[in-house]
């Protein structure tokens, strides 16, 4: 399949649904700089200024994907360029919650379905073999938190009294991040591919639709002229 069908069959829906994450985004970032404002005082101080840090981050990097997609017209935008743009925003996004984690109590932090969450959005944006990819990145980072944690190199910021890292509640919940990552890529794909190869399909019965019309035009217009010149 070359980028031209998939420009025209799902350029202008990824390009709406990038629109649409990039301001959910900007929802992301008010809570982060909240929570970085009231964490210390409802006893949370790791998340000062940790939260704020990764808020100013993200805003950075949304402002500029806002202005870059601003730039030109929904039609205008090359599918594997909004791709390239998707995975990019993607990883950014994964990199930040890995560090708003950690500050907010490792494997023990209330925000690990965050993950899931970007997994069944990257699912629908993306390929899903890329997306497969991301989980397996992601859950390369987690278990990499873990032992980092887990062996003091970095400090622990616990979220109660049990800690953050402690051995198996944290090592339960990295294998239950790992299954729940690559399951929702399953359960997602499973869903919306049909969708995808539907539009596909209907792309390519229009075009041929298109190329027989053409076709029988032609051949419309030589009978045409084989008239004219029996009628002289």
């Amino acid at each position: 399949m070359t980028d031209h069908p998939l420009s025209y069959i799902f350029g202008p829906e990824l390009y709406g649904r990038l629109r649409w994450f990039t301001r959910l985004r900007w929802l992301a970032v008010s809570a982060l700089a909240l929570a970085a404002l009231l964490g210390p005082r409802l006893g949370f101080p790791s998340v000062w200024p940790s939260f704020f840090v990764v808020a100013s981050v993200v805003a950075a990097y949304n402002l500029a994907l806002r202005r870059l997609l601003r730039g030109r017209r929904r039609s205008e935008q090359p599918y594997a360029n909004l791709r390239a743009i998707t995975i990019c925003v993607t990883v950014m996004d994964l990199a930040a919650l890995l560090v708003t984690v950690h500050f907010s109590g490792g494997l023990r932090s209330p925000l690990l379905p965050f993950f899931v969450f970007h997994m069944a959005i990257g699912t629908i944006m993306i390929a899903t073999r890329t997306t497969y990819m991301l989980a397996g990145a992601t859950s390369f980072g987690a278990l990499v938190l873990y032992l980092l944690e887990s062996s003091g190199v970095l400090a622990v910021h616990p979220i109660d009294a049990l800690g953050a890292a402690e051995g198996p509640a944290a090592l339960l919940n990295l294998l239950t991040l790992v299954v729940a990552l690559f399951g929702v890529v399953y359960l997602t794909d499973s869903v919306t591919s049909r969708f995808k190869q539907r539009n596909i399909d209907l792309y390519e019965a229009t075009e041929a639709l298109s190329e027989r019309t053409e076709e029988l035009q032609r051949l419309l217009q030589k009978l045409e002229r084989v008239e004219q010149r029996k009628s002289h």
